[in-house]
């Protein structure tokens, strides 16, 4: 009997590892090692009703493009909008660019976080109140492996796994068991040890090795998912005895992946965001429905879910008034669809504002939505859906290749054995180490038979 050839992905992650158990016969794997660069982090932020984006080249340089009203593009101007990427000023290599309501936020490569744009309530950490238009110091001598934003509040993991946060705190977003604003970091609360740190408008998620999450903020819709519409300031469980790997926040509702592919959510649901067939807000984790299996999440600020298959699919559930769901229709969706047009994507954002994106392995990115033709550099200022993908259209030299291959080798397994596959630096499959040295954490694919 033929056997299938099977490719499976484990995302990169810092400090984590991924279960993977070889099918009965199996007794080797092809183990493909990449880079993720490119465009493949993407985030927004969002000031009133204006957007900005930011991405990374295959050289680690900053890119912004669209609002700039704060600074908060960092190209050193105060204006409405910019139609095409721009630098971001200093000459400083990026690892993550990620966007919060009027700032932005960066980690350097090195690990030094930096901020601008509009500083109300701290939230640029410098110790000031003054907003800024090119990228300065957060303040305190820290140290990060991750960092993401809210909607003015900032955290960033340590390598021993100590979360620290600034800027609002208005809901307990910071989460130091306080509601004072902090304009430098300040450790939150609880002695937890994080892999991973993710925010919504005002909440905070933290996965903790073991697969755990903690979440802390406001809890209008059951955000936190510890079974409460309570708002907390220091961290709680998320409930029901769930393991995950990835935890991917829109505004008000989350979503957070397993190992074995399925799709959880909790929150807000008032359009079928949540994706389990019903418009109920849910205070605790409910399975996205239709048996699927997804390799990443991402989640469309507006109101969508996104899951991205090991075949290349991305399917997307929820608000698709502008088009968010990329099926070529404007109906709000309670359960997942597929986004139109046979693409085959290898990587999708973790948070976008308004728009779904997929990126190919040839460095493409296509995206719909709202507005996705101006704010991902059509040049245009027209206010647009698009309910199917389209071509991003990149400066030259802008969209380099998402992935970059860095080895590959054949290595030996046992059959029906479980092994941890490690994409922190050294990535491992079990003890076998399959790459070092190239930069912090890897995308991992295994190709067999069974």
């Amino acid at each position: 009997m033929p056997k299938n050839r099977v490719i499976k992905f484990f995302q990169p992650r810092i400090g984590a590892t991924y279960s993977w158990t070889a099918p009965a016969e199996v007794k080797q794997v092809k183990a493909y090692v990449f880079k993720t660069g490119g465009l493949a982090y993407w985030s927004s932020n969002n000031s009133g009703t204006q957007y900005t984006y930011f991405g990374l080249n295959s050289k680690n340089d900053g890119f912004a493009w669209a609002a700039g009203n704060f600074g908060q593009r960092g190209d050193n101007s105060i204006d409405t909008f910019a139609s095409t990427p721009v630098p971001i000023l200093g000459g400083l290599k990026w690892k993550i660019l990620v966007g919060s309501d009027g700032s932005s936020h960066g980690l350097t490569t090195s690990g030094i976080a930096y901020g601008w744009g509009q500083n109300v309530f701290g939230e640029v950490g410098d110790n000031t109140i003054v907003s800024r238009s090119s990228p300065v110091l957060v303040l305190g001598g820290h140290s990060f492996i991750t960092l993401d934003a809210g909607r003015r509040a900032i955290h960033g993991i340590k390598s021993n796994g100590q979360i620290w946060g600034w800027g609002e705190n208005s809901v307990g977003q910071v989460g130091d068991n306080t509601a004072t604003n902090r304009s430098t970091p300040v450790l939150t609360t609880g002695s937890l040890s994080a892999v991973e740190i993710s925010s919504s408008e005002t909440c905070a998620y933290a996965l903790l090795a073991d697969g755990t999450v903690y979440s802390w903020g406001q809890n209008l819709t059951g955000d936190l998912g510890d079974g409460t519409l309570v708002t907390r300031s220091s961290p709680v469980a998320v409930v029901g005895g769930h393991s995950f790997v990835q935890v991917a926040p829109g505004s008000y509702s989350v979503y957070a992946l397993k190992a074995n592919g399925e799709a959880w959510a909790w929150g807000s649901n008032t359009v079928g965001q949540l994706g389990d067939n019903s418009i109920v807000d849910a205070s605790t984790p409910v399975l996205v429905s239709g048996g699927h299996s997804f390799v990443q999440l991402g989640a469309i600020n507006l109101g969508a879910g996104l899951g991205l298959k090991a075949n290349g699919e991305i399917w997307a559930w929820g608000a698709n008034n502008w088009g968010y769901l990329g099926d070529g229709t404007i109906v709000d969706k309670s359960t997942p669809v597929l986004v139109a047009g046979g693409h085959s994507f290898v990587s999708i954002p973790r948070r976008s504002m308004s728009v779904g994106v997929g990126f190919k392995a040839n460095g493409e990115v296509w995206q719909w939505g709202l507005d996705a033709g101006f704010y991902f550099g059509a040049g245009t200022l027209v206010e647009t859906g698009y309910s199917t993908p389209i071509l991003f259209n990149a400066p030259a030299g802008f969209n380099a290749p998402v992935m970059t291959l860095l080895t590959e080798g054949v290595y030996s397994v046992n059959p029906n054995q479980t092994y941890e596959i490690d994409t922190s630096e050294p990535a491992k499959i079990g003890s076998q180490e399959i790459a070092k040295g190239f930069t912090t954490s890897y995308l991992v694919a295994l190709e067999y038979f069974a």
